[in-house]
């Protein structure tokens, strides 16, 4: 009946988010999709990097140390609200059809780890620690696609948000999450849980390379004065629009034309 509970949670944290979804999208009828998609990511984002960060940081929880421990009623329900919402989200990016096979994948890792998270009652501490990782760096990144859409990517608000996403993300992502990542290896937790771990760590380092490809246009673009977008061919404008996806193959073109390489662990 406990377990019936749970995912009775976690279905209706999911309807809860396309509810709000719908409602979001009412309001910006003339925009695209994914205008209201986004502002549900980063509503998500932020009050689940708020929260995990009181619970793994001022609670008396330190999540390097406390690896493998049974889940407490609190961090069952945080996970319930960021599994309904990846639900939400996967659902949303089959059907509009926005997202690579990357990222896909990663979405599928977070939803499997988070599930057997709360099926095994165990490994709590971890999951909020990578959720708390990937989605403070989410905030940035869909804060850019805002400020892109909004022609503000040349402002200095701009260019700081571009700065700050690149360096949460690697703080965060990169050298923490590794870091996590080894403690978790090392902890009594399932192994299944921590082979769930390694992979979302090996997806962040493949969206590594398309954050360091995004920096580096970035820089020459401001050194050297670059266009501001990089160069599409004609077929490529018409047949794929900027506002919904990937534009092209290109990790530095997609960053910046505001592609949705998300957040667990990533984010749109």
């Amino acid at each position: 009946m406990e377990d019936f509970s749970i995912w009775r949670k976690v279905i209706g944290w999911a309807i809860l988010w396309y509810t709000s979804y719908r409602f979001v999208k009412r309001f910006n009828s003339t925009k695209c999709p994914e205008y209201s998609c986004r502002i549900i990511t980063v509503i998500h984002a932020i009050i689940i990097t708020v929260i995990n960060c009181k619970l793994l940081f001022f609670s008396g929880t330190w999540p390097f140390d406390m690896l493998g421990l049974p889940n407490n009623p609190i961090e069952i329900d945080v996970i319930s609200v960021s599994l309904g919402y990846f639900f939400y989200d996967f659902i949303w990016c089959l059907h509009y059809n926005t997202e690579g096979p990357i990222m896909l994948i990663h979405h599928m890792i977070s939803i499997v780890t988070m599930s057997i998270s709360l099926w095994m009652g165990v490994s709590g501490v971890e999951v909020l620690a990578t959720i708390f990782g990937s989605e403070i760096s989410t905030i940035f990144l869909d804060l850019r696609w805002f400020i892109k859409y909004h022609k503000m990517h040349d402002t200095t608000v701009g260019i700081t948000n571009d700065i700050l996403f690149v360096l949460l993300f690697v703080g965060f992502r990169i050298f923490l999450g590794g870091y996590l990542a080894y403690c978790e290896l090392l902890s009594p937790a399932p192994i299944i849980m921590k082979l769930g771990g390694s992979c979302m760590y090996l997806v962040n380092c493949v969206f590594l390379f398309q954050v360091l490809s995004f920096a580096r246009y970035k820089a020459k673009k401001l050194l050297f004065k670059q266009p501001s977008k990089p160069t599409f061919t004609t077929s490529e404008k018409e047949s794929k629009p900027e506002m919904n996806g990937h534009t092209n193959g290109n990790a530095a073109g997609d960053m910046a034309n505001g592609v949705r390489y998300r957040s667990t662990t990533e984010a749109k």
